[in-house]
């Protein structure tokens, strides 16, 4: 199955797995690509997070995430073959944000449908170390304190700066993919960008939407002690 160098350079182990995708036992076949320290897991065994029309997301009992990626249009069956699969999108996206300094989840497993348009409608699927940090950003934002809420704006507007200089929209900017730990560090969750050849502007235009979309967030949450912190994001528009 075709797929880009840079993301099975990390997974040497491949091997073709049946697992089961859901709590009703149903089963699917997948080409399994695996680093070698990727633990050993049983979906029987975890517990569902999150199940929608997109994505099922659930934990395993040592703390590990595996997140189901579904079919939605029957052209989700022909990206699988040419590397441009959601799941194919989300990897390469973890990488390139990891190489340009941002926090995210290291994938350890994913697996890739077998048979594509299979009943069940799952495309593939891939498995996440334990995360460190402990709470979704929009929810830790409104009870943490305003040293902690500084901390994360100041870390929010460097790596913004990072996307920024790399021509780079993450997709679905929000505080709701993004997290942090007791020590306010961020960590971006559900990576999903747009890379741009250059600083054009389609890329403005998209830059500008999103960071707006965030402000917006942002002035719901926040309080006039962190209007700096709202200054800081604006001045980052092109």
């Amino acid at each position: 199955m075709p797929f880009f160098t840079s993301v099975l350079n990390q997974f040497p182990e491949h091997s073709l797995k049946v697992r089961t995708i859901n709590k009703d036992r149903q089963r699917q076949c997948f080409i399994v690509h695996r680093k070698p320290q990727a633990p050993h897991w049983q979906e029987e065994s975890a517990h569902e997070i999150k199940n929608d029309e997109i994505s099922r997301v659930i934990e395993t009992p040592e703390g590990y995430i595996v997140k189901y990626i579904k079919q939605r249009t029957w052209h989700d069956n022909l990206r699988i073959f040419f590397g441009a699969s959601k799941i194919s999108a989300e990897l390469r996206s973890c990488i390139f944000l990891q190489n340009i300094g941002l926090r995210v989840p290291t994938v350890l497993e994913y697996g890739m449908a077998f048979i594509p348009g299979h009943l069940w409608g799952v495309t593939g699927y891939y498995l996440m170390e334990k995360h460190p940090a402990v709470d979704i950003v929009k929810h830790h934002f409104r009870h943490c304190n305003q040293t902690a809420r500084q901390r994360i704006l100041t870390q929010l507007i460097r790596d913004l700066q990072r996307l920024r200089d790399a021509c780079c929209v993450y997709r679905d900017l929000s505080f709701r993919n993004m997290m942090t730990n007791d020590n306010g560090e961020l960590f971006w969750i559900d990576t999903n960008i747009r890379r741009y050849a250059k600083a054009n502007q389609k890329f403005i235009a998209d830059w500008n939407k999103t960071l707006k979309v965030l402000l917006q967030e942002l002035s719901m949450m926040s309080e006039p002690a962190e209007h700096d912190g709202q200054r800081a994001i604006q001045a980052l528009m092109l």
